[in-house]
């Protein structure tokens, strides 16, 4: 069942943000300058905490489709690894993005990406090996990896300890 609710969440994050990674150019009447200048817009992920179809908030109880009762305080993951696929087949990497997706925040930026238009965007779900082998102490203040480290009291952090 926990496997289920894992694929089942990860499926929903995927189809959460699939609809967010498009965008459109603009046709002009005049022609382009012969400089060319890369145009880029900003990648934002929507992503909730379900449990099932019930979106989960902290201390609420919800209920699964087998009426089994879930009870979450926290739950949250990392995000990394973000590809966008265009239209022809090929991959854009957002590089050195690392994301903690937590239940109390919904809204988060990728990054910087060229403008275009893609069809479908792909993360991983956890750490790189290079990333998760490095000291926690490496990283700002800032960084979502010493958040983890914090609110764990790891040093380094494994996947899957305190998630």
């Amino acid at each position: 069942m926990k496997n289920n609710l894992k694929n089942i969440a990860i499926a929903l994050i995927i189809m959460a943000t699939t609809g967010s990674v498009t965008s459109c150019k603009k046709e002009s009447a005049t022609p382009a300058p012969t400089t060319t200048t890369a145009q880029t817009g900003v990648l934002g992920f929507h992503i909730h905490t379900m449990i099932d179809t019930a979106e989960a908030d902290s201390g609420l109880v919800a209920t699964d489709l087998t009426g089994r009762r879930f009870q979450l305080d926290i739950a949250q993951f990392y995000i990394s690894n973000v590809k966008l696929k265009k239209l022809d087949g090929t991959f854009i990497t957002v590089d050195n993005v690392y994301l903690l997706k937590t239940m109390a925040q919904e809204e988060y930026i990728v990054g910087n990406v060229p403008a275009g238009n893609y069809k479908s965007v792909s993360f991983d779900v956890g750490l790189d090996a290079t990333t998760n082998a490095k000291n926690p102490s490496s990283f700002a203040a800032s960084s979502p990896y010493q958040h983890k480290l914090q609110a764990c009291g790891l040093a380094p952090l494994r996947k899957g300890i305190c998630s």
